[in-house]
């Protein structure tokens, strides 16, 4: 559900007038792809892949998340998940977001290879 990747139109078709009970999202962290994988085999996200200023990013991570929060019942729970370096601006649009009641947690995946791997892996 991120930036105008996915509008009004295609998210009511994509959940056919249902609301999610829970949202996963790994949005693009505004890094090139070979930031974060340290290898030269994969393309840049078409948006946030490094060309992003912070209050952009901001914004960005803002509208996807009011997207997650309109399409989704009262009480859902929702993950979104960041590189390191942008936690702060994650943190801030989900606060801009959530209501103070909304806002449950922080978690953190600390891990000492970068990588892809299995569910919560470290």
């Amino acid at each position: 559900m991120c930036g105008d990747s996915l509008d009004a139109r295609n998210l009511d078709r994509l959940l056919q007038g249902k609301l999610a009970h829970l949202v996963f999202c790994d949005p693009p962290y505004n890094l090139a792809a070979n930031d974060i994988t340290h290898q030269e085999q994969h393309e840049d996200f078409v948006m946030a892949a490094g060309e992003m200023s912070k209050t952009q990013f901001i914004d960005f991570l803002k509208k996807y998340m009011q997207n997650c929060y309109q399409y989704s019942i009262d009480g859902s729970i929702h993950y979104h998940c960041m590189d390191w370096r942008h936690i702060e601006e994650i943190v801030i649009a989900g606060k801009e977001v959530y209501t103070e009641d909304g806002y449950k947690n922080l978690c953190v995946w600390a891990k000492d290879v970068p990588g892809m791997g299995a569910f919560y892996r470290s």
